[in-house]
């Protein structure tokens, strides 16, 4: 799709092994194909995403750690954005002030309706002495717009990884799978969404 704007967004979505969710994998020679991205109008993302949003209650954009092009693109086709913060990185929280002034700037020029959803801590351990010092640091800069919701240090993330499965299908109930779901009822909370079917799986379904 960014090599060829003639493959439409519809084409590359591909079925997962959870019901109703879909995906559009990304492909791993990005860097090669960036200089193609900064030949496309900040537009082109929503303009492809609102061909199929007809279809999805909810369409989660993963962009680079980075502000380059695609990243831009995130953002103005963006409803709401969140900002993970790596938990013990001090570099994670570094960059955040630069995202908040590009954030600043697609508002002013393209998507001034981009809301806000939080700061999201991830490989977190609040025990450990310098993830206090970061999460003080982090609160100095955002307030009270952490979320209640972390996701902590966990062994079964690179198992899942090498497995090829989503935490949900190799532990659901593992602290890494049940921090995911109470993330997830948390962000629906916040965009005011319901559970589909109004069933106790929002974790699979979001």
């Amino acid at each position: 799709m960014i090599e060829n704007p003639n493959v439409a967004l519809v084409e590359c979505i591909h079925e997962t092994v959870f019901e109703d969710v879909h995906i559009v994998p990304m492909v791993m020679r990005l860097r090669q194909l960036e200089p193609e991205l900064w030949r496309r109008d900040t537009d082109y993302l929503r303009t492809r995403l609102e061909s199929v949003s007809q279809f999805y209650d909810v369409c989660l954009l993963d962009c680079p750690p980075s502000l380059g092009k695609l990243t831009m693109m995130g953002l103005v086709a963006a409803d709401y954005y969140l900002t993970p913060i790596k938990g013990a990185d001090r570099f994670s929280l570094d960059g955040f002030d630069d995202l908040q002034e590009t954030v600043e700037e697609v508002r002013r020029e393209k998507n001034p309706k981009l809301v806000y959803l939080g700061a999201l801590l991830t490989m977190f351990d609040g025990r450990s002495r310098i993830a206090k010092v970061l999460y003080e640091d982090l609160e100095r800069k955002v307030g009270k717009q952490i979320l209640e919701n972390s996701i902590p240090t966990s062994v079964r993330f690179p198992e899942s990884i090498d497995a090829r499965k989503s935490i949900f299908s190799m532990d659901p109930g593992s602290s890494a799978g049940t921090a995911f779901a109470k993330l997830i009822k948390e962000l629906m909370a916040k965009m005011s969404l319901s559970e589909p079917n109004g069933k106790d799986n929002g974790a699979a379904n979001a």
